[in-house]
């Protein structure tokens, strides 16, 4: 049923994330922010990113964070100019990415 609704240019089911049904459907755009991440802890280590002013308070929260940001493929050095792209990037992986092969599944 989804998946008529979506081909016929019906409503998007309510449970997939906007960016997620976009992408399902052909529409590249992309406009996540940290509140569209439902799981807490992750949330709260985004909102850390984007509320870090210096680069070392930055780097720290980064640092911190390793595991998470390195299981997609994110950890590296990030200057606090490259901050707003460094979380595009998570959330990229996170409502897309992380999700791509059960999307190709048949």
């Amino acid at each position: 049923m989804i998946a008529v609704s979506i081909v016929h240019g019906g409503p998007a089911p309510h449970f997939l994330s906007k960016n997620l049904v976009n992408y399902m459907i052909g529409n590249p755009s992309f406009s996540a922010t940290v509140e569209d991440v439902k799981d807490e802890e992750i949330g709260k280590v985004l909102q850390q990113v984007l509320e870090a002013e210096s680069e070392e308070c930055l780097q720290n929260v980064i640092l911190q964070n390793s595991t998470m940001l390195q299981t997609a493929g994110c950890l590296r050095g990030v200057k606090t100019c490259e901050k707003q792209a460094f979380l595009e990037e998570y959330l990229k992986w996170y409502i897309i990415d992380r999700n791509h092969s059960a999307i190709q599944r048949p």
